[in-house]
């Protein structure tokens, strides 16, 4: 017996820690998480009320706990793939894939959820759609970290729209406001409009490349020189600009402000306007360098970051000032993503500032609106008496916001001005930094506007156009989920800035990495210092930050000044992205009433027309095209007496039923043309079918004559002109089907089932009646399926005979009238009028 070997040395703390760390099945686990979470909001919120946010809030935590703990491993450059079947036949699967770029914004889509989850539960408390509004923002955020996580093209499309239709429904939670309706129709359309551009782009792109994974779709450089590469750049910059709210298409961010204050913290600041500048980043380790992908982000970037701080440096109003800023702030990162790698850097930095400084802004205008239910910032003062955490919290978030040293969103606007400055010896006009210093300096004037303005001056006088509604003083202190938030996100903006090696910098440069495409260990992002010593240099970068830093307070300081000297810039209103979007939704419905007025006028006589008229005029060529290059000549088989004669005998029936014109003679020249018809059944060898033809002839007849004997004559309700025409379509259709029916009997793409049929019919259904068997067991589903839907109609006439029965004798006439008047005269029909117009549905002929 051998001596037992001895147990294996313990492995070291550090080992053991990341083996824990490796995430098994962590990315669908998380999805799949925050997804039953969603579908269990309502029954929680029915259960336990007041607690159920706190434990929503509690569930998503634990699933950022959870990336949290794996994201060591991440920024030092490990990737998580997981990969789940989805629809095998068709090439399709689940595949997920953690970076450090997915990473970021996974972190940014849990956390900061987290928070927002417990703010509603304070703040919507007694809102009635509170356990939908959980479910649906859960909803959301699932979306959003499956978009973030996808490493599929098409799924990530999949959860892109899935993000569009949740914030759709965020948006409009208050659906019983107009204004909530309308600004939620204006969201979905506009990114809804560059979702399918962003389809076609995808789709192009991935095609072009001969992969739809995205991280390998990024490694095939041989796509740059492809002839669709233009276009799908167009498409897809189309998609994520409509989507993060670029120009012209921010109205619908500005005008989704009327969603309830959390949905504007979360889906506004740090996630869904988002969405498209991840794709832009995600996109960019293959198209950065190119130049129509390049320029376009630069240009557009600028010009939004500009333009919108402009707008919303004359707004009061909390959340007007927030959302305009967002939009410029967006800009902002997608003119960085243009900048090539190391605008890749400030990008991703920027991104972690302004998510936690803007969503901490938003939550304190949703704070402050709870205490006082004032919106507008000009109209408060001295709040911090009654609200000191609120007010210390906006304080560090404003800060962070207009770029002062030492938080994070110095960090994100020196690297911003830093890289404007090195664009301009890669060609870039001065024009650049003239965009970058007023954004930066109007940023920082809306900065002052809702975080110094209300909590630290004093209160406006009661008069003038901004007299306070009502007293500081007397403004009560919020419960604590409605203060924790606004804290910890300005905390963690100041932590970031005094000490980025805690959190703020492994997290951002490893996103950097991702975005430009570097493989761990290679020089780039990583050697980027975002510590203030480093950043706190004498130079251009710092003279510029500071300089727009107090050239916005300047202006915060004019602002009365300033909002009257730009008042002008209203006339150009009509021109701007709202004006647009009005003009072109206004015009799209006119277009389609247009349209409709003229193909669904309510005429089954025109419906008939034109779809006929379509069907001959496109089958004529394609029967030409057919018949021309047919291999065999058509069969013909040889027509006798009889067969010549019955056909004869059917289209005089048929022309017959056109030109008589009363009804029981048009009855019975229909009744001739079946009869004809089931004749050459039989000459064909087909008496079965001859049979069964007869029998529904002749019960047609007798059912037609009995409904229609007591109506009018035929009178004449169409001119000759419109006759011909009727008639040409007719014959038209008519030979079309002939020429169709004479070529598919020289088309032999398979064994005729005939012949299965007759061979098995005894065998396998022991009957000799072939036609019976198919009818009976070869296509036993077929007949139940028409004999179920003959049943129902049986019912429906059954049923309406009985309710005919039930009706009560006639009313009482009026005096004056006859007792067969119509009750209506308004509405009576004229004489004739069922012989005298076309059936029509809904309208006039």
């Amino acid at each position: 017996m051998g001596v037992p070997s001895p147990p294996p040395p313990p492995r070291p703390l550090a080992e053991r820690c990341a083996s824990l760390r490796r995430p098994q099945a962590v990315l669908i686990a998380s999805i799949a998480a925050i997804s039953l979470f969603a579908l269990a909001a309502p029954l929680a919120h029915g259960a336990w009320r007041r607690g159920a946010g706190p434990l929503l809030a509690l569930g998503v935590g634990s699933v950022f706990a959870r990336l949290a703990w794996v994201a060591p491993d991440v920024t030092a450059g490990a990737v998580t793939l997981e990969r789940f079947a989805w629809a095998p036949q068709l090439g399709l699967e689940v595949a997920l894939r953690l970076d450090g770029l997915a990473l970021l914004m996974s972190l940014l889509i849990t956390g900061v959820g987290a928070v927002v989850l417990l703010f509603a539960s304070a703040s919507l408390r007694d809102h009635p759609a509170l356990g939908r509004f959980y479910a649906t923002l859960l909803a959301f955020m699932a979306s959003m970290l499956g978009l973030v996580l996808a490493d599929n093209a098409l799924l990530a499309f999949v959860f892109w729209e899935l993000t569009s239709i949740t914030s759709y429904l965020l948006i409009g939670l208050d659906h019983h406001r107009a204004e909530a309706r309308k600004a939620a129709t204006q969201a979905l359309l506009t990114t809804g409009a560059g979702g399918l551009a962003l389809l076609a782009g995808l789709v192009t792109l991935c095609e072009a490349a001969g992969t739809y994974q995205l991280s390998e779709l990024v490694t095939r450089a041989e796509v740059l020189d492809h002839p669709a590469l233009t276009p799908a750049i167009a498409l897809i910059l189309a998609g994520c600009f409509t989507k993060s709210a670029q120009f012209p298409f921010w109205a619908w961010l500005p005008g989704a402000m009327e969603a309830p204050t959390a949905v504007s913290a979360y889906l506004h600041s740090s996630t869904m306007v988002k969405a498209g500048v991840y794709l832009i980043a995600r996109l960019s380790p293959l198209l950065s360098g190119v130049a129509l992908w390049d320029s376009s982000l630069v240009v557009v970037g600028a010009a939004t970051a500009l333009g919108a701080a402009f707008v919303g440096s004359r707004q009061t109003y909390f959340k007007r000032v927030l959302a305009y800023s967002t939009v410029s702030s967006l800009g902002t990162m997608v003119m960085l993503l243009g900048l090539g790698a190391g605008g890749a850097t400030a990008a991703a930095v920027f991104l972690l500032a302004h998510a936690l400084y803007k969503g901490a802004l938003f939550l304190v205008a949703g704070v402050v609106d709870h205490a006082t239910h004032v919106k507008d910032s000009e109209r408060l003062g001295a709040l911090w008496r009654s609200l000191p955490i609120t007010a210390t919290a906006a304080a560090l978030a404003g800060l962070s916001m207009a770029g002062v040293p030492g938080l994070l969103g110095f960090a994100g606007k020196e690297l911003w001005v830093k890289e404007s400055l090195h664009a301009l010896q890669g060609g870039w006009t001065p024009w650049l930094i003239g965009a970058v210093a007023g954004a930066g300096a109007l940023n920082a004037a809306m900065a002052a506007q809702v975080a110094l303005r209300p909590f630290w001056l004093a209160a406006p006088s009661s008069a003038g156009a901004h007299a306070p509604a009502k007293d500081p003083a007397h403004a009560h202190g919020p419960a604590w989920p409605l203060w924790i938030g606004p804290a910890l996100m300005a905390l963690a903006g100041l932590i970031g800035g005094v000490s980025p090696g805690l959190f703020a910098a492994p997290v951002a440069l490893a996103a950097a990495d991702a975005i430009a495409g570097l493989s761990p260990g290679a020089p780039g992002a990583a050697d980027v210092p975002l510590d203030v010593g480093h950043l706190v240099k004498p130079g251009p970068a710092l003279y510029l930050s500071l300089g727009a830093v107090a050239a916005g307070l300047a202006v915060f300081a004019l602002r009365r000044a300033y909002r009257a000297a730009t008042r002008p810039a209203s006339a150009l209103d009509p021109l701007g992205p709202q004006s647009a979007y009005a003009a072109a939704y206004s015009g799209v419905l006119g277009t389609a009433q247009a349209i409709t007025r003229v193909t669904q006028n309510g005429s089954l006589h025109f419906y008939l027309r034109v779809t006929l008229g379509f069907v001959s005029v496109v089958g004529w060529g394609t029967l030409w095209r057919a018949w021309a290059g047919a291999s065999e000549p058509i069969p013909r088989t040889p027509v006798g007496p009889i067969e010549a004669a019955l056909v004869a005998g059917t289209a005089v029936s048929v022309a017959a039923m056109v030109l008589l014109r009363t009804r029981l003679a048009v009855i019975a020249a229909l009744g001739a043309a079946g009869y004809c018809v089931a004749s050459l059944f039989a000459v064909y060898g087909a008496p079965d079918l001859a049979m069964t033809q007869f029998a529904v002839e002749t019960l047609s007849v007798v059912l037609l004559v009995l409904v229609l004997y007591h109506l009018p004559r035929f009178p004449v309700f169409r001119l000759t002109a419109a006759r011909v025409v009727d008639a040409a379509i007719a014959l038209s259709v008519g030979a079309l089907m002939s020429g169709l029916v004479l070529l598919a009997a020289g088309v032999q793409l398979a064994e005729p089932v005939s012949a299965y049929f007759s061979q098995n019919a005894s065998a396998l259904a022991n009957g000799r009646n072939v036609v019976n068997v198919i009818i009976v067991d070869f296509r036993a589903l077929d007949t139940l399926g028409e004999i179920t839907v003959l049943a129902i109609a049986a019912l429906g006439v059954l049923a309406l005979l009985d309710v005919r029965a039930e009706r009560p004798g006639p009313r009482a006439s009026a005096p004056g009238q006859p007792a067969d008047a119509h009750p209506n005269p308004a509405h009576a029909p004229a004489d004739g009028a069922l012989a005298g117009r076309a059936p029509t549905i809904g309208g006039p002929a």
